[in-house]
């Protein structure tokens, strides 16, 4: 009996280390197969969760809703820039096609408070809610390794941080230049608003704006992908 059961075991260990032959090496040396196959399961199901984990990202701040690794308030700023170009043509065309005098002067004011509240989250989110570069750091566009002690001139220089600086160019003297042709147009517009001499340097400073507009939308849109979606 014992016999029989040593060669079986014999047998067993055998087909066990011809199905498994890494298994006979260290550190499974010596220990059953069964907790052997529990632990290569364990390191595996181990392994996919840290992958799911960095493919989702865990990062400072709350994530996005947009399936990218921006934060929430990067994703409602990416959206509102739609609404801001849409509302933004929709105001020239009634200006200009509708003589729609009032309508334009409602649109353009609650532009006016919509990209205030824009501006003032992306940079709230950027500089205190969100490590934007700790989002960043799986972009192929980004600084390689990238860690707290990169320079500030690295992350500059590299093409995610190109883009940013060229959208801050656009968005600083976009929401200065919207500020100063709504402050005028409502020192110089009478009310009901209607044509006056004003209009025609009204006109210039508003297609310079709604240029500079256009401008900060696309260059956000930009970093944006190249920051948050591109792997």
């Amino acid at each position: 009996m014992w016999k029989s059961w040593g060669l079986t075991g014999k047998k067993r260990r055998r087909d066990n280390a011809h199905s498994f032959p890494a298994l006979e090496c260290a550190p499974f040396a010596g220990l059953p197969l069964a907790m052997i196959h529990s632990a290569t399961a364990f390191g595996a199901n181990g392994l996919f969760a840290q992958q799911a984990v960095a493919a989702r990202g865990s990062f400072p701040g709350i994530n996005g809703f947009l399936g990218t690794r921006a934060s929430i308030m990067l994703d409602l700023v990416a959206l509102a820039m739609f609404v801001v170009l849409a509302l933004l043509g929709l105001s020239i065309y009634l200006v200009h096609k509708r003589q729609q005098y009032a309508w334009h002067k409602r649109i353009q004011v609650s532009l006016g408070m919509l990209l205030l509240l824009t501006v003032a989250a992306f940079e709230i989110d950027m500089q205190w809610l969100t490590r934007w570069e700790l989002r960043a750091a799986a972009s192929p566009y980004f600084v390689h390794n990238y860690s707290p002690a990169t320079t500030a001139v690295e992350k500059y220089r590299s093409t995610v941080g190109i883009s940013l600086l060229v959208h801050l160019l656009f968005a600083v003297p976009s929401a200065l230049l919207w500020v100063f042709v709504i402050v005028q147009a409502l020192r110089h517009f009478p009310e009901p608003p209607r044509p006056s001499p004003y209009s025609r340097r009204h006109a210039t400073w508003g297609w310079l704006a709604a240029i500079w507009m256009t401008g900060t939308a696309l260059t956000g849109w930009v970093f944006y992908y190249l920051a948050f979606v591109a792997t």
